[in-house]
């Protein structure tokens, strides 16, 4: 079993510039905080790559949600992606 270590050594390597995100057929939701350093540009890149239907879910300071995970408006968060996948997921 891999450690924990390996996994996110493995992770550092991992990038959407290597044709692995134009292999995606599904329509993707990137959720985006304004200030999430965790992520730091990944979604817009990621965005940059797709050629699958993608949504951009930007959170921001004003509306809330601009951190990592949107953990200060969790509900909100989670009723938009919801929403999102009401409209994808509709017959």
């Amino acid at each position: 079993m891999p450690t924990t270590r390996a996994l996110y050594a493995r992770w550092a390597d991992f990038t959407v510039a290597d044709g692995v995100a134009e292999k995606i057929t599904c329509p993707v939701l990137v959720v985006d905080g304004e200030h999430d350093q965790t992520l730091d540009g990944e979604p817009a890149q990621l965005l940059a790559h797709l050629t699958a239907p993608a949504t951009h879910l930007g959170f921001d300071a004003g509306f809330g949600g601009a951190l990592h995970n949107q953990v200060d408006v969790l509900r909100r968060a989670a009723g938009a992606i919801y929403d999102w996948l009401d409209d994808v997921l509709a017959p």
